[in-house]
């Protein structure tokens, strides 16, 4: 134990006992051999075991074995499970299971990826459903749309006709307002005329009074008796109820004069009702030359602005509507072709995945044919070469069973004669074996160049699968953000979607503004049309004053006739004023005619006045369907709305789901980032190892030239080149496999690899 010790301390005094329990048993003797040449220990007595350590060991070794055995019979279980009957191989173990792994992650995905695919098309069905449900809707609205539009059509048409009526209606009032103007102004005429005429007729009467008997009695006739004039009558008497004729006439005359100032005042008062009727009648006209100035240049008018406005909400939202499907299909075509390329993607890595199983399988495959080459070099020499049969036979022992063989050797020789006999046998070896080293060096020279092949193909082929993972991360980093920016063209489009809505919204207000104000206006017009009623009604009260007026002229005539047939001969220019007053009653006829015609002309505009009312009810309700029709409108705009955020939260979906596939793609960067970081590291193990191996090559060397016995020099030579051997063996295997494999090939014996 004290020798092991020994033997395992560096020349500077350092430990290396856990460093050579790493090492396999053939390169653990020679490195023994090397530091007892260094301490000047035999070998001999260097090499005798220690029993407790060769227990521990071989304890450690068995429970190592078990080990594999368990997992190597569990694996071939489910491997047998899956539908692989085959026999696994030993050291397949830990790249088979870690393949399984890989599968069943492989496998796992795939069910999720099934699972979001078939959720997708669930949500793209529902989304065809309300498409479709959509697009009815449209389909209706645009009936809807078009049935209003002939409505407003039809309305448009019968709202001429009724202008076109009102302007002839106008035209006519005009034309008797004419009439009316120029018979005022003839009876203005006749009227001072007449009153001339009976200021001449006064003055005549009192001339004719004062000429006849200036200082005589009026004659007095009584009112109840006729007057009774006879050739027997001698006297004329007077009797109490008597009236004189004179008072009386003077008095009927100051009441008429009185009735004419007051029917001059009246018709003062007419004429300025007239005058303020005539500016209210140019006013129309003025309003109904801009109404048709307005329809000849087809100005949009009050009326005309509601369905104006609902035709350009319809086309908005019909505008609105394709520009959602358009969206719709572009995100649906773009989710296809996002799928798609995860799908090629997976493929991808699968494909890489297999291809990297592959080159670990060719690996293998080389390193196992690089031991048969070893193997078929051996057996080449002891074929073509008889007296080197022995010792390919020991090479091939010593290459399985190197330990026992050299504690077997060295315990059981102990003869000087076998000494003297194997001496001059390795004598005679010595040549052969030269010879044999020489073309040995060769294959390996030639095996050198084929590692060298294949390294060179594996590092093109690492190139090759590293630049094709940095182009497929830079598409996906490419795709990453024309999607981002596709996501922020989209939020901004949804922006000014939200900033047309809020202008659409303000002219409805303002369109609700200028309803409000044109249903002033139009009380306003039914309050001067309520005023051209109170100057109608004024307008028959005068007529009804006019009518009673002359019945009481024709009272009044008839008892001037009476007094004139009483006084016949002394009243005869009271007779001629009769007849005057008869002419002025007759022209009363005819203004009481035109006022009648005026009646008529009143209810006729009366009647186009109810009509107008009537418009005004159809406009009503005509606006109350379009109030109805612009609520419908903006429930419908909520839909729509509803139907956004709805494509909203698909799309936040859809986002999580891209961040989700990103988060995989990183996990799979960090796989790659851990084999890339495994397998430096397993360079930086086999760089170790193949320095450890050629520090122990010079010290073995430096052995050699120290000791100077042919069987040492044998020994050390024959330790020389086998571990070369084993080390360029384990270098292959090292560079094909992964960390856990290269840790488990380290561990392990020769016997198992």
């Amino acid at each position: 134990m004290r020798l092991w010790a020994k033997a395992a301390m560096s020349p500077d005094g350092s430990n290396d006992i856990g460093t050579m329990r790493l090492l396999p048993e053939h390169e653990r003797s020679s490195v023994i051999t090397a530091k007892a040449s260094k301490i000047n220990v035999p070998r001999q007595q260097l090499l005798e075991p220690d029993p407790h350590l060769a227990l521990t060991l071989g304890y450690v070794a068995y429970m190592r074995d078990m080990i594999m055995a368990i997992n190597h019979t569990q694996l071939q279980r489910q491997l047998y499970l899956l539908g692989y009957p085959q026999p696994l191989p030993n050291g397949a173990t830990v790249l088979v299971s870690m393949l399984l792994k890989d599968m069943q992650a492989a496998l796992d995905r795939v069910k999720e990826l099934e699972a979001q695919s078939t959720q997708l098309e669930r949500e793209d069905r529902t989304n065809r459903a309300t498409m479709s449900k959509l697009k009815t809707e449209i389909h209706s609205l645009r009936m809807e749309n078009n049935t209003l539009r002939s409505e407003v059509l039809n309305c448009t048409r019968e709202l001429d006709q009724v202008r076109r009526e009102q302007r002839t209606q106008v035209y006519e009032m005009e034309k008797k307002v004419d009439d009316l103007r120029m018979a005022q102004l003839r009876m203005k005429a006749e009227c001072a005329e007449s009153q001339r005429l009976f200021s001449e007729c006064q003055k005549k009467l009192a001339e004719s009074v004062a000429v006849a008997d200036p200082r005589g009695r009026i004659a007095r006739i009584t009112m109840s008796e006729p007057l009774k004039l006879s050739l027997n009558h001698i006297e004329s008497f007077e009797k109490k109820s008597t009236v004189d004729l004179v008072d009386l006439s003077s008095r009927r005359i100051h009441a008429l004069e009185d009735e004419v100032s007051y029917l001059e005042t009246k018709l003062e008062t007419m004429e300025s009702e007239l005058r303020a009727a005539q500016l209210e009648v140019k006013e129309r006209d003025l309003e109904l030359m801009r109404l048709n100035n307005e329809l000849e240049q087809q100005v949009p008018t009050a009326a005309d602005i509601p369905g104006s406005r609902l035709t350009d909400q319809v086309n908005y939202l019909h505008e609105c509507a394709e520009q959602l499907e358009r969206e719709n299909k572009e995100i649906h075509e773009q989710f296809t072709r996002e799928k798609d390329e995860l799908h090629k993607r997976w493929v991808q890595t699968e494909n890489e995945r297999a291809q990297l199983a592959d080159n670990n399988n060719n690996y293998k495959q080389e390193a196992s044919g690089g031991f048969e080459r070893i193997r078929e070099i051996v057996q080449r020499l002891k074929n073509s070469y008889p007296g080197t049969r022995s010792l390919a036979d020991e090479l091939q022992n010593e290459l399985q069973r190197l330990p026992h063989n050299s504690s077997n050797s060295l315990s059981n020789n102990t003869d000087d004669g076998e000494m003297e006999r194997l001496r001059t046998e390795h004598a005679n070896i010595k040549s052969l074996y030269a010879q044999t080293r020489d073309q040995l060096q060769e294959l390996l020279k030639a095996g050198n160049a084929d590692l060298h092949y294949v390294r060179e193909q594996s590092r093109e082929s690492e190139n090759k699968l590293r630049t094709d993972m940095e182009q497929s991360v830079a598409e996906m980093n490419a795709n990453v953000e024309e999607l981002q920016s596709e996501v922020d063209v989209k939020d901004a489009r949804i922006k000014d979607l939200e900033q047309q809505l809020k202008r659409r919204q303000k002219a409805l207000d303002d369109s609700d503004r200028q309803h409000g104000e044109e249903r002033e206006r139009l009380q306003k017009r039914i309050g001067k049309l309520a005023e051209f009623e109170v100057i109608a009604q004024q307008h028959d009260s005068t007529l009804r004053e006019c009518q009673r007026l002359v019945e009481q002229h024709n009272k009044v005539d008839q008892s001037l006739r009476e007094a004139l047939r009483e006084v016949s001969e002394s009243r005869s220019k009271i007779s001629r004023l009769d007849h005057r007053v008869s002419g002025l009653t007759r022209h009363l006829s005819d203004h009481k005619m035109l006022n009648k015609q005026n009646t008529s002309e009143l209810k006729s505009c009366r009647r186009a006045l109810d009509a107008y009312k009537r418009d005004m009810e159809t406009m009503q309700q005509a606006r109350e369907t379009a109030k109805r029709d612009t609520e419908r409108l903006r429930a419908e705009l909520s839909q729509l709305v509803r139907l956004r955020d709805a494509m909203e939260m698909a799309k936040d979906e859809y986002k999580a789901q891209l961040a989700k596939s990103l988060k995989e793609n990183e996990a799979h960067r960090g796989l790659a980032a851990h084999l890339m970081a495994e397998r430096d590291a397993l360079r930086v193990q086999v760089k170790a190892q193949f320095h450890l191996n050629q520090r122990l090559e010079q010290r073995l060397q430096a052995v050699e030239r120290r000791d100077s016995p042919s069987m040492r020099i044998s020994d050390s030579t024959i330790f020389n080149e086998l571990p070369s051997l084993l080390a360029d063996s384990g270098r292959r295997i090292s560079g094909s496999s992964s960390a856990h494999s290269s840790r488990s090939f380290a561990q392990s014996d020769p016997n198992s690899t």
